[in-house]
């Protein structure tokens, strides 16, 4: 492949197909981040430390599983390129397991449900879904070769992923009551519900797949890649190391803060119904600010500025919801905020990967792009399985219980503090670690 086509434009066709494959992902990935805490606990009826546990154990695997994707992508020999034949290859699959995982029968209670929740979390998110996502987040270093085309489609992928977090957040638990002859609790209208996301998922792969090229294609005549090589190159990359933290960060909010956020919504603002305003307030502030300032922002500021100017955002929104947080619609202010912040970190972040390995002047970087995703992933992931443990330490230590209708004072402050306090600590976090990144050499 010359270096021409590597830096030929892409269609907005198959732009607007690469960002389907990302809708679909969030068909899945979304419910397990938010939705899922409130399934087992509330529907389900486990604890949540016993919930936790199980998470834990779940997501150390998936961790494992993704670096070993990694590296099967990166050692991938096919006419269809390195990472769409795993998209055409589970897709089905985690179609099928999603639906199983919030399918758990009524007769089920205690350590069935446990089990029920260990087996098919690790169907679902460990295998299928990293096999699907791992691939599709490592295809955007086989797309272009162009840094700036990299970015826009970033912004598309991301835009797309908020609007399929958008339609979830505001038609799912609806749906479940509808289906479920209006009891939320109701099991019937969970399975019914995500039934229906399967379908639609499986649709915009197949879309992603059938009109999604690759056009970068490393010399498969060198050495096949080596793990140890591999993970040796990543570690010493300064840059990746830094990206990889924002990553670590990310992780965390996920296991904290997302999985608050229905908790927050029913206890802490008396009405679960709020869930949808909270998530979609920042949601929909992203998809306008991908839309209409990404693209501007990102020319003038470049991707790290645009990246830390988003964070302090962020942390003054967190900190707007938290001094407002006896007002719902100080909180939904608060959360408008963080959406402005939001959008500024994630127009760039995926796309950030890939420009560190491509930074370094080191042609060997472009045979690692598969690790590079997996491994960064990796560590979200790790995050995310103590972060997970640190949720349930913080509900627990302050007295929360979901089976009660109304919480203790401490309840509702550590809901608070998981959903609130910890993107204003990870904001700061990323902030100091961000400036560590070192810009690549100008060419003479």
């Amino acid at each position: 492949m010359t270096a021409e086509t590597e830096q030929e434009p892409i269609s907005l066709k198959e732009k607007i197909s690469y960002g389907l494959g990302d809708f679909a992902c969030n068909l899945s990935y979304s419910p397990m981040a938010s939705l899922l805490p409130m399934y087992y606990t509330n529907v389900a009826g486990i604890g949540t430390a016993a919930f936790a546990s199980v998470m834990m154990m779940g997501r150390i695997l998936d961790a494992v599983f993704s670096i070993i994707m990694g590296f099967l992508v990166d050692r991938t020999e096919s006419p269809q390129g390195k990472t769409r034949p795993w998209i055409l290859r589970f897709c089905v699959p985690l179609a099928v397991s999603t639906v199983l995982l919030f399918s758990v029968p009524s007769s089920f209670t205690g350590t069935r449900v446990l089990i029920w929740l260990f087996v098919f979390y690790n169907v679902a998110k460990t295998i299928c879904y990293t096999a699907v996502n791992i691939p599709y987040g490592s295809m955007l270093s086989y797309l272009t070769g162009d840094p700036d085309e990299r970015g826009r489609l970033n912004t598309i992928r991301i835009t797309s992923a908020y609007i399929a977090q958008f339609l979830l957040n505001a038609f799912v638990l609806k749906a479940v009551r509808q289906f479920g002859g209006g009891d939320l609790n109701n099991r019937t209208g969970w399975t019914i519900t995500f039934s229906l996301l399967a379908v639609i998922s499986l649709v915009f792969y197949l879309i992603c797949w059938k009109n999604v090229h690759e056009r970068i294609h490393p010399d498969s005549k060198k050495e096949p890649v080596q793990f140890s090589k591999a993970l040796r190159y990543l570690f010493t990359n300064r840059n990746w190391l830094v990206i990889s933290f924002t990553f670590i960060m990310s992780g965390l909010n996920i296991a904290v803060a997302q999985s608050s956020v229905t908790y927050f919504a029913q206890y802490n603002l008396g009405n679960v119904d709020y869930y949808p305003w909270l998530t979609n307030s920042v949601q929909v502030t992203q998809v306008l600010c991908l839309l209409f300032l990404a693209g501007r922002l990102q020319k003038r500021l470049g991707k790290i500025r645009m990246f830390r100017t988003g964070l302090p955002i962020v942390f003054i929104g967190a900190l707007t919801a938290v001094l407002c947080r006896h007002s719902a619609y100080g909180v939904i202010a608060g959360c408008i905020i963080m959406g402005l912040g939001r959008s500024m970190e994630s127009a760039v972040n995926y796309s950030l990967v890939p420009d560190a390995l491509d930074q370094t002047g080191d042609p060997e970087g472009a045979r690692y792009m598969g690790m590079g995703t997996a491994a960064a992933f990796f560590l979200m992931k790790i995050a995310a399985s103590f972060g997970t443990l640190l949720w349930s330490k913080i509900l627990n230590t302050g007295g929360f219980d979901p089976a009660l209708q109304v919480q203790s004072a401490s309840g509702l402050n550590a809901v608070l503090v998981c959903y609130l306090g910890i993107p204003m600590i990870t904001s700061v976090l990323n902030l100091l670690v961000l400036s560590l990144w070192k810009d690549a050499p100008a060419k003479a």
